[in-house]
C-alpha cells in the first residue's frame, strides 16, 4: 500500500501551500487565506479543520481509504459532515503522496487550486 504511512495514525497533516491552476502562483505561510489540517485516525476516519483569518473554524468528518485510478494510488476521502470543505469537483476528495507531502489535486481538473500538506511535527 502506497499509503502505508497511515498504518500508524492518528496523524496530523497541515496545509502549507495553495497553487492556482490558472496562474501557477503559489501562496504559503501567513499569506494563506486560512489555516487547515487533516487528522487521520486508526479507525479509517478523518477530521478536516479550517480556521479563517477572522478566527472562524469549520470542521468536516468522514472516512478514508486507498483507491486506484489509471494505475496510480490515491487516498480517497468521503465526507459525512462539512461537505463545504470538500476540495473537489466530484463526490470525494483525492490525495496523492510525494516526498513526505500530501497533494490534493481533486479541484485542478475543474480549474480549482491545488493544495499541499505536510506531516505535522507536533
Amino acid at each position: 500500500m502506497l499509503f502505508a504511512f497511515l498504518e500508524n495514525p492518528p496523524q496530523k497533516w497541515e496545509l502549507v501551500a495553495i497553487t492556482s491552476s490558472w496562474t501557477n502562483a503559489t501562496t504559503t505561510g501567513d499569506d494563506l487565506d486560512w489555516q487547515e489540517f487533516y487528522v487521520f485516525n486508526p479507525d479509517g476516519t478523518f477530521l478536516k479543520s479550517r480556521q479563517q483569518k477572522d478566527g472562524r473554524v469549520r470542521k468536516a468528518t468522514g472516512t478514508y481509504g486507498s483507491v486506484n485510478f489509471s494505475d496510480e494510488e490515491y487516498l480517497e476521502l468521503v465526507f459525512k459532515t462539512g461537505d463545504e470543505l470538500r476540495a473537489s469537483c466530484s463526490q470525494s476528495e483525492l490525495l496523492s503522496l510525494g516526498e513526505n507531502k500530501l497533494f490534493n489535486g481533486s479541484w485542478v481538473p475543474c480549474d480549482g487550486p491545488g493544495f499541499e500538506y505536510r506531516l505535522s511535527e507536533g
